[in-house]
């Protein structure tokens, strides 16, 4: 989903002490939005912000400790200047904010094609096959030309409270670029969304004898202290058993990062749960999916929860059994089936009011579990 506005110029006084970037500035907001609040100023670090040239050889785009910002000295011709946020969690609906400031820039205004601010997004599809498939989108907003400040306001049906996101700033240079500084900072987003600690992926559980061991890892951290690990055994409730640091630089990172952790004399003879709590440095949390591991004497169920449920329903089984899985209401239509599905997680989130049956047929052992699900809105 894309929009193009034109630019829309100030009137500058000017006299021969002004540089050429200072007579042309501009400002380019779309309609409606408001950039006022500033998310992040940089002038601590990074904040997890990725700046990237395109082509990757060619530029000089880094983020300045000294200055507090992301800057190119001297602007290569014909290169895309990328900077990426980390992941964020939208805290309302479409549409989201983005902007930047860019006045400090001193790049020849001419020289610049068009800047690009986009919001990008994943979303997963599950195939006939119950695997998970995950897809790359995007909604973003461009203006012609330089612009001393740029912010707008683009909009995605996805785009919902709690969905998580990427902020994108793309600035494309042209065949006169030469001389001069690309210089970004100051990031709004309206107050619309608020860093995401962690985005935390391929959780596992497994026991090994009388120890279980948890692996897991992340694809992006900001800000994070680290990961308290919490167990509940049987009926009671979820207790801390650990914590590991993050591997993250001050707390930041964009590249991918492995932990473990060995819940050494796990006894337990019936089934155990674990999750994980990611800690940021300002003692914010997030909650992980649950992770159930078999007892010393009694295999782990399937756990369903909640049920009943006001909206999505989650369904977590004990291994990655393949599994046949159909999923009826109370007259024997069926609404959702998989076949020979792997993972370990499943969330029902398309289900009218109503009482449902859950079938689940392990495809190995052919053991069949029948559950009721009720769904109230």
């Amino acid at each position: 989903m894309q929009k193009v506005y034109t630019k829309k110029l100030w009137i500058v006084l000017f006299t021969l002490c002004f540089p050429l970037a200072g007579l042309l500035a501009q400002q380019c907001t779309s309609p409606g939005a408001n950039c006022s609040s500033i998310a992040q100023n940089f002038n601590s670090g990074d904040a997890g912000f990725n700046p990237q040239t395109n082509p990757p050889s060619v530029g000089d785009f880094v983020y300045s400790a000294t200055t507090g910002d992301f800057r190119s000295t001297s602007p290569a011709p014909n290169i895309s200047y990328v900077l990426t946020s980390p992941r964020y969690v939208l805290v309302g609906s479409a549409p989201v904010t983005i902007g930047f400031d860019l006045s400090k820039s001193t790049i020849n205004p001419s020289a610049v094609t068009r800047i690009t601010l986009s919001v990008h997004y994943e979303f997963f599809v599950i195939n006939l096959a119950g695997d998970t498939v995950w897809h790359l989108g995007a909604a973003q907003t461009q203006f012609t030309g330089f612009c001393s400040n740029v912010c707008a306001q683009v909009s995605d049906p996805r785009f919902t409270a709690g969905f998580n996101v990427l902020f994108r700033l793309t600035i494309e240079t042209n065949s006169t670029a030469a001389g001069g500084s690309i210089v970004v900072d100051n990031f709004s987003n309206g107050a619309a969304a608020a860093p995401l600690p962690v985005d935390l992926r391929a959780f596992v559980a497994k026991r090994n004898n009388s120890s279980v061991v948890l692996s897991w890892e992340t694809v992006t951290e900001s800000n994070v202290k680290g990961f308290e690990i919490q167990r509940k055994s049987g009926n009671g409730s979820f207790e801390k058993i650990g914590f590991v640091d993050s591997k993250a630089p001050n707390g930041n990172s964009n590249s991918t990062l492995q932990y473990n952790f060995i819940d050494l004399n796990n006894n337990n003879s019936a089934a155990s749960q674990y999750r994980i709590v990611s800690v940021d440095l300002d003692g914010r949390t997030k909650i992980s999916i649950i992770r159930v591991v078999d007892g010393l004497k009694g295999l782990a169920k399937i756990m369903i929860y909640p049920n009943p449920s006001n909206g999505p329903v989650n369904v977590v089984f004990p291994n990655s059994d393949a599994r046949d899985i159909q999923v009826s209401d109370q007259l024997g239509r069926v609404h959702a089936s998989w076949r020979s599905y792997k993972n370990q997680d499943l969330v029902l989130n398309k289900l009218a009011p109503g009482f449902y049956v859950l079938r689940v047929t392990n495809v190995f052992t052919n053991q069949k579990e029948v559950f009721r699900l009720t769904v109230t809105k």
